[in-house]
């Protein structure tokens, strides 16, 4: 299967207006999305992100083994997904806007507590990048520092997305504790190996261990079926 690269993602005219509006510490959140891509998977000049220079593996192998077991998937789909990066999305050569995967905006209501949501299986993700900024102003300084931790974190928020698009799921009931059924999901092991894989591993991890209970509720990324 191709790897996930430049001209295989797409976004729609109105998540692509809306995200050049909206700003984090000078910068406009369109920028950072696609920051977030190169980071994470292949640039348009072909150089490799986290998931396929394999920094990512190691990382997702600490966190399976820090569950003790996996929840909904198996090694295999492990290494294929986490690993390889061999993701099945329709392709239409002869629609130029059917490509691999498609981002829209937060358009659906119930995507308004969460980051993201996913189609489950499919390819499209409502990247809810309002959310996503207005974490970042809370969580993250305001500085150009800033600004690349939430490259990183929007990036593993799509790679969590991803995973719904492959049909892999979690409970509903949001709950990160080592262990427990959400934490070992194929998603959830995917978005907390990028953070452990970027550069602001130190900075993530006292962010999101000391999150309350309320804005946990925003990690549950609604799957749609």
């Amino acid at each position: 299967m191709p790897k996930l690269k430049w001209d295989f993602w797409y976004r729609s005219d109105g998540c692509r207006h809306h995200m050049s509006k909206t700003r984090f510490a000078g910068v406009d959140y369109g920028t950072v999305f696609w920051r977030a891509m190169r980071a994470v998977f292949i640039d348009e000049h072909d150089n490799y992100g986290l998931l396929y220079n394999g920094k990512l593996y190691p990382q997702v192998k600490k966190v399976v083994a820090k569950n003790g077991r996996r929840y909904g998937f198996n090694e295999e789909q492990e290494k294929r997904m986490l690993r390889e990066g061999e993701f099945r999305y329709p392709i239409a050569t002869s629609i130029p806007t059917l490509l691999y995967l498609w981002f829209e905006g937060p358009d659906i209501p119930e995507d308004n507590r969460n980051w993201a949501s996913a189609y489950c299986p499919g390819r499209h993700i409502n990247v809810n990048f309002y959310n996503m900024r207005d974490f970042a102003k809370k969580h993250f300084p305001k500085t150009k520092k800033g600004v690349e931790q939430l490259v990183y974190f929007t990036g593993a928020v799509v790679l969590h997305e991803i995973m719904h698009n492959h049909g892999f799921s979690h409970p509903k009931k949001v709950n990160w504790k080592p262990g427990t059924d959400y934490a070992s999901s194929l998603p959830h092991v995917a978005f907390w190996s990028v953070l452990r894989a970027s550069p602001h591993w130190s900075h993530f991890k006292t962010v999101f261990t000391g999150l309350s209970l309320a804005e946990l509720k925003m990690c549950g990324c609604r799957t749609i079926s």
